[in-house]
């Protein structure tokens, strides 16, 4: 008996050892989650600083007057040297790279592809140069327990996509403002010479009864004779034939308008002849070289539907008038947009820093809803307020103007008439904010005979006419699900804006150069 019971307490005593062993092991595994995950992760975080600093860093090296891929890719390995506290080396950047086990996440082109040094995978580009992404090399950590299950290294990796884009809520679409021009100036961007003649400014109460202003409308081709002003757009390389694969025709115009040039422009400043010139030709973006082209091709004219399709009505991509998320109960061609006027984003004290009275006067009648100052005042009063506008005022508008998708940047060119230009080479001296102030829609007036929409031309046989809309406007206009046909934009003086959006140029001009937006994407 005591023999029996001596044999089972030693039986009972190697299974708790091996019950003990076996509770080790699991201990031993909660404590490689607990300290090597843990210090997995800790390096994780160190190393996604360094690869987030290293690809602003590049970013931002982009934006100083085009520098090349191969000053980004020092500044990115010396960022990521700095922060790490220690050396990348090339062997590393050269055979380390998680890119080259997974090439889809790369950009368009890497440094290997354009036989940068290091030749490396891990650093690429997108084609319009407005993209940068980094990879780190892997890293390799030795485990403290997790060998004990059988795991001896853990791999580090981590990546940074930035983006460089001008701020607002597109980049610049290939419309053109030539010089001479000015603040509070209105401008046409038409699709064409056709088409009857518009009616002069309304002034006043507007068109019923209308009161002729002094100005003529902006589109008003007896006023503006169309063969001496140029109806077309850039050749950017957005629809231009390319062997990138990038869209061309109709639907890469519209997507342009809506989306803006898909790649960042430089300026001359002041073009005369003998200044180098960075052509944005019919190549890839990397063929134009150095960087931020500032001379382009003219574009032959484009048509109403392309013009719509930029701006109201969705084609693959979000039209450029529904872009800011701004409810209005406004429609033009069946389409509710932004209707938000340019007073609503004048600064709240702009009657203490604007040299005009008028900045003052609009921007409280909208504020109060005075009814005795009309539509048509408030938007004379804003004409005549930037128009007053002058080097040394201090700006006008809030920072939020620019998240209008009314706003645009558009770039100014040297030369004053473009008639016979079109195919040939034009400068861009800066780049104009505007406002995207009227739309146009020729048609009679049958369908919408409201005498606020609908304008007739009593020279044209068959009683054609205008549906013209401007922002701000309270009722609806236009046909539904018709064109259209031209689109007249308000000037802007670039310092009438902070400067943490646009740096003014010469005083000659209201030009200026956009302050680009460096942001990481992923």
């Amino acid at each position: 008996m005591y023999r029996v019971m001596t044999r089972a307490k030693r039986e009972e005593t190697g299974s708790t050892i091996l019950l003990v062993a076996l509770a080790m092991v699991v201990l031993m595994g909660f404590a490689a989650f607990a300290v090597d995950i843990g210090n997995q992760y800790a390096h994780r975080r160190e190393a996604q600083g360094a690869v987030d600093a290293s690809v602003l860093a590049g970013a931002v090296e982009s934006t100083l007057s085009g520098a090349s891929e191969q000053t980004m890719v020092d500044e990115i390995l010396s960022f990521v040297d700095t922060n790490l506290g220690e050396t990348v080396t090339a062997t590393q950047w050269l055979n380390d790279c998680p890119d080259t086990v997974n090439p889809a996440d790369q950009l368009d082109d890497s440094a290997n592809d354009l036989g940068l040094t290091p030749a490396t995978d891990c650093i690429s580009f997108s084609r319009t140069g407005t993209e940068v992404r980094t990879a780190l090399p892997t890293r390799q950590l030795e485990t403290y327990f997790a060998g004990v299950v059988g795991v001896n290294e853990l791999k580090v990796n981590s990546f940074a996509h930035a983006n460089i884009r001008y701020s607002g809520v597109a980049n610049p679409p290939p419309f053109v403002v030539t010089s001479p021009t000015s603040g509070g100036q209105e401008v046409c961007l038409r699709t064409s010479s056709s088409g009857p003649a518009l009616p002069p400014l309304w002034d006043g109460d507007g068109p019923n009864p209308p009161i002729v202003g002094s100005t003529p409308d902006p589109c008003d081709e007896t006023a503006y004779n169309p063969d001496t002003r140029f109806f077309g757009t850039l050749k950017a390389y957005a629809y231009a034939p390319t062997p990138c694969g990038q869209p061309s025709g109709n639907t890469g115009i519209s997507a342009v308008i809506a989306d803006g040039i898909d790649h960042n422009l430089g300026a001359f400043g002041d073009y005369s002849p003998g200044d180098p010139e960075k052509v944005d030709g019919n190549g890839c973006p990397q063929d134009a070289t150095p960087k931020l082209p500032n001379t382009m091709e003219l574009q032959t004219g484009f048509t109403a539907q392309v013009l719509t399709l930029g701006l109201l009505t969705t084609n693959a991509t979000t039209p450029r008038l529904l872009r800011s998320n701004l409810p209005s109960g406004v429609e033009f061609s069946g389409v509710e947009m932004d209707n938000t006027p340019l007073w609503h984003y004048l600064r709240t004290n702009v009657g203490a820093v604007a040299s005009s009275g008028d900045c003052a006067l609009v921007q409280n009648a909208y504020i109060s809803g005075d009814g005795t100052v009309d539509y048509y005042d408030r938007k004379e009063l804003m004409l005549n307020c930037l128009a007053g506008w002058s080097a040394g005022d201090a700006p006008l508008f809030d920072e939020s103007l620019v998240d209008s998708s009314r706003f645009a940047w558009i770039p100014l060119l040297d030369e004053a008439n473009l008639s016979g230009l079109v195919g040939g080479l034009v400068h861009i001296n800066a780049f104009v904010p505007t406002f995207f102030q009227k739309l146009y829609q020729a048609g009679s007036s049958v369908g919408n005979p409201d005498p606020f929409c609908w304008v007739q031309d009593v020279s044209t046989p068959g009683g054609q006419g205008w549906y013209m809309h401007e922002a701000g406007q309270p009722f609806d206009c236009g046909r539904n699900n018709q064109n259209v046909d031209r689109l007249a934009a308000i000037v802007i003086d670039c310092g009438a804006l902070p400067n943490t959006v646009c740096v003014a140029g010469s005083s000659s001009n209201p030009g200026g150069q956009p302050v680009l937006k460096v942001e990481l994407s992923k």
